[in-house]
Order: structure tokens, then sequence, then C-alpha cells
């Protein structure tokens, strides 16, 4: 019998991580009514990475996805 080969992993894996990023962003715009991630608040972004840093949340594939969203925002510019 030959070796168990996954040649298509990564892709499979790299498909459910862009998924579930997109049902993650997805809640968190309804869940505080915003058109874009983009435009969550300063007070909004603290209270996901408190809910990202929870001990119980430590390995959680949905906190990945909140990290990203938490990474990728950006305060809005001051005039």
């Amino acid at each position: 019998m030959s070796e168990f080969e996954c040649p298509r992993m990564y892709k499979w894996e790299e498909n459910i991580r862009n998924q579930l990023r997109d049902d993650v962003e997805g809640y968190v715009m309804e869940y505080y009514r915003v058109a874009s991630t983009d435009d969550l608040t300063e007070e909004q972004i603290d209270q996901i990475q408190q809910f990202i840093d929870l001990p119980e949340n430590q390995f959680s594939m949905v906190c990945d996805a909140l990290t990203d969203i938490v990474d990728w925002w950006e305060p809005p510019e001051t005039e």
C-alpha cells in the first residue's frame, strides 16, 4: 500500500479560512451595524480584542479571523 497523500490540503484550508473570514467579517458588521470593518470605532476594536484574548478562545479559528480584522483596522485620520 502506498503512503497517504493529500496534495490539495493547503488549498482546502485556504478556502476554509477565507470563507470563515468573510463570515466573521459579515457578523461583525451586522453586530455593530456598520457598512465596513473600516467603520468600526477604536472602542469596538478594543472589545473584539478583549474577546480574542479570553483564554477559552486561544485556539479558535473564529478568533484568527477576528485578529485579521483587528490587525487590518486603522483609526480614522483626524483633521
